[in-house]
């Protein structure tokens, strides 16, 4: 004899792991639900730390463009369990530039560094580099060709922040996320906003991590009224 209490209501035995899993579902869903009540309407302002190196190619050349979106990071899917919706409002980043740039041969000793808010398409020139309203030079480090042991300066921490463009609003799969435009955390599709681009011409050596750091995402994320 089956006790009622084991059977679901078309009269089959309930699965004790599916009933244990639906139970848990049911007391974070339950959890969520008290956060939201208790958080209201109010923002959260966090900041998200990506791991950011950056290789100079096989011709001794950097250039790179990589995509505002914190969506892949850890912090971001806890946080997503939370909150129905983010955007990314700025960021910093801070970094140190290990590529050895020849001081008698170099093209170019120093780095650009931008935001592109509209953009995450790879850089191409310096003029590119130039047009970004948001942008910077970095002296690379140095190191003598005639030295057997290379002699390095400017190996420092640099920090270059930036801040998305305030009251603007685009979305398309082209540009990403433009401006402060919140999104949904669930979307299949997060947009991203903008790209921080690197470019760089004539270093030492090829294939050789020429940025390296962490990208920080101020990011805000908010529940739905």
């Amino acid at each position: 004899m089956v006790d009622s209490k084991d059977v679901k209501g078309d009269g089959k035995e309930m699965d004790p792991f599916a009933e244990k899993l639906q139970f848990l579902a049911d007391q974070l869903s339950a959890v969520r639900a008290s956060v939201r009540s208790l958080w209201g309407t109010k923002v959260l302002t966090v900041t998200l730390p990506l791991v950011f190196v950056i290789n100079s190619d096989v011709g001794g050349n950097t250039a790179n463009a990589t995509a505002v979106n914190p969506s892949s990071l850890t912090e971001f899917t806890e946080l997503a369990d939370v909150f129905d919706e983010f955007r990314v409002v700025g960021g910093e980043l801070e970094f140190t530039l290990p590529l050895l740039f020849n001081g008698a041969a170099s093209l170019q000793p120093y780095i650009s560094i931008g935001y592109d808010p509209s953009d995450v398409t790879t850089p191409t020139s310096n003029l590119l580099m130039a047009q970004l309203q948001n942008n910077a030079r970095y002296a690379a480090n140095y190191t003598s060709v005639t030295s057997v042991v290379p002699i390095i300066v400017n190996n420092k921490m640099h920090k270059f922040p930036w801040k998305t463009p305030k009251g603007v609003f685009e979305a398309n799969t082209a540009n990403g996320a433009i401006g402060d435009m919140w999104q949904a955390v669930d979307a299949a599709t997060k947009f991203s906003y903008g790209s921080i681009k690197q470019f760089a011409v004539g270093s030492q050596a090829s294939v050789t991590t020429a940025v390296s750091g962490i990208l920080y995402y101020h990011t805000e994320f908010r529940c739905r009224v």
